[in-house]
């Protein structure tokens, strides 16, 4: 029984050392430099992330009157702030 219990706590760990391996990204919105909303997502690629972010905008601006952002910043969990990026497809200014 004990053996049974402690294989599967280590099938348990090695599943999320796995998991930890995976590099995720939040989206972080902004007006001009003021901080609106933050989500975070399950994309795994820089670029997947930035076309997601413009294609979501809309959205996002109607969920604050008043208060649509114009930018997003790109953050990921290991090192934080990547770049940020002009909703309107300008071009971003890469921090890295």
């Amino acid at each position: 029984m004990f053996m049974c219990l402690y294989g599967r706590i280590e099938h348990l760990i090695a599943g999320m050392k796995r998991q930890r391996d995976v590099q995720m990204f939040s989206i972080e919105w902004l007006q001009g430099a003021a901080f609106v909303e933050r989500e975070d997502t399950s994309l795994t690629n820089v670029q997947r992330v930035v076309d997601f972010a413009r294609n979501h905008a809309t959205v996002v601006r109607r969920r604050h009157p008043g208060a649509e952002p114009n930018c997003f910043q790109i953050c990921d969990d290991a090192s934080g702030f990547l770049a940020v990026y002009m909703i309107d497809g300008g071009p971003g200014r890469a921090m890295r």
